[in-house]
């Protein structure tokens, strides 16, 4: 009998974790082993990737109806008879207009939300939630399985969580598996309690796959010198401080091109901001790519502004390409880059950034070195993929 195993994940929208997921999966012994996915919204662009030995499973319906705009979900749920779920409704959604971080209102209105989420009849022997907060959440609460593993994709402290939500989470789980030592040390730091737990498995990229979509043409020609950033155009990424430092550059005389590939509810901002910088043309929101890779490899500098990571998947892929990469310096980017030797790391202002940018522009020769370490680098695929064979078999 082949175990059964379970991924939940909020969707599989252009983003890290849900790259690292289906690199993951392509990875998996299906002789061995039934996966199953659940995704809260069976939406993204990722889907079209997933091996065709995996199971997706429906969504459930009741958070199908929560899902509607209020009114129609309330009066859906009373024509069903549903009263608890036609409270439990109410209850998120007051929670959710009267706590204004973001973050807190997730955590704390669980305790309303995992109501929609009663839809697994069967049972599991792992049971995998693949990105902090909701997806481990419904593992945790939601799932009857022999083993409960949940991933934290995120630098847990400088992403403003609170604790006090997620340790009666963490004591259901067996595992909890996070993405870079940097991770790994903030979680013990903050979860002391649960560090026998607490595991490392880094993000799955596969080389020979990237050079070989790096290698489909693209219609655009870029310029010579061309930025390329990628990213979910959110706060988070950081994008304003990409924009701004493109004036810098602008004013110091340069002539390029910052291509950014993402989206996000951030991008009417960014527009205006790009506008008001007078850098029409100059910044462009080039929107979702299936195949971010040409993009990468066709531009001389890989720039990446974010406020923080857990381990920037985004990164690696510049890495594996051997371009030149200029990062702020959040907490976890030196489990990733060594200054001076495999990348920029910059203070996170404009000014700092663009003169970072501007020694790459300039000397070849430090570009060239750059390339030169980053093509000796090891990436341990199957490595990686042994420790999570040991985890769910353990």
């Amino acid at each position: 009998m082949k175990k059964k195993i379970l991924f939940v994940i909020p969707n599989l929208l252009v983003g890290g974790a849900e790259k690292s997921l289906v690199n993951l999966l392509h990875e998996l012994d299906y002789s061995t082993y039934e996966v199953h996915v659940f995704m809260m919204a069976k939406t993204g662009l990722f889907i079209s990737h997933l091996p065709k030995d995996v199971i997706v499973l429906p969504e459930s319906s009741a958070f199908q109806i929560f899902s509607k705009r209020f009114p129609i979900a309330l009066i859906t749920f009373l024509l069903e008879g549903k009263f608890e779920l036609f409270w439990n409704k109410i209850r998120f959604t007051f929670f959710n207009r009267t706590i204004k971080n973001p973050i807190l209102a997730e955590q704390k209105s669980w305790k309303f939300l995992k109501y929609f989420f009663d839809s697994f009849p069967q049972k599991y022997d792992v049971a995998i939630g693949y990105l902090e907060k909701n997806a481990n959440y419904i593992v945790a609460d939601c799932v009857k399985s022999e083993k409960k593993i949940g991933y934290i994709h995120t630098d847990y402290k400088s992403m403003g969580m609170f604790p006090e939500y997620d340790r009666p989470v963490f004591k259901k789980l067996d595992y909890i598996i996070t993405i870079s030592e940097g991770c790994v040390q903030t979680l013990k730091n903050i979860f002391p309690q649960f560090e026998k737990k607490i595991q490392l498995i880094t993000n799955i990229s596969s080389p020979k796959t990237i050079f070989e979509l790096a290698a489909v043409p693209i219609k655009e020609k870029l310029m010579r010198l061309s930025i390329i950033s990628l990213g979910r155009l959110t706060a988070l990424k950081n994008f304003d401080l990409a924009i701004n430092t493109a004036a810098v550059l602008i004013d110091r005389g340069y002539d390029f091109e910052w291509n950014i590939i993402g989206e996000g509810e951030d991008r009417e901002l960014l527009e205006k901001l790009i506008v008001s910088k007078k850098l029409t043309g100059i910044v462009k929101l080039l929107g979702l790519k299936e195949n971010p890779y040409p993009y990468i490899a066709n531009s001389l500098l890989y720039v990446h502004p974010s406020k923080f990571e857990g381990k920037s998947i985004a990164i690696d892929e510049a890495k594996i390409l051997q371009k030149p990469i200029v990062t702020t310096n959040f907490p976890t980017v030196y489990d990733q880059i060594v200054h001076g030797e495999t990348g920029l790391i910059s203070d996170m202002n404009a000014t700092a950034l663009a003169d970072e940018i501007e020694k790459l522009m300039n000397d070849e020769n430090l570009r060239n070195k750059f390339a030169n370490n980053l093509s000796k680098e090891k990436w341990g695929i199957e490595q990686e993929v042994e420790k999570f064979y040991q985890l769910i078999e353990s």
